[in-house]
């Protein structure tokens, strides 16, 4: 008796939470990388000062 393969459901999570359709993903990390590096601060700040930033730009 064979058993039926389970198909199991991946959920990509790509910052679905931080990522915004108005700013590419790639371009707020980077921007935020150079924002950690110029003044420190917390990952999440800096993410959230990039996109904002980016959505400015756009």
């Amino acid at each position: 008796m064979s058993t039926p393969q389970h198909q199991h459901h991946r959920h990509h999570h790509h910052h679905a939470h931080l990522a915004n359709s108005a700013a590419d993903a790639g371009s707020v990390q980077l921007l935020a990388y150079q924002i950690y590096q110029e003044k420190g601060g917390g990952a999440l700040d800096n993410w959230l000062e990039a996109e904002q930033a980016l959505k400015h730009n756009h």
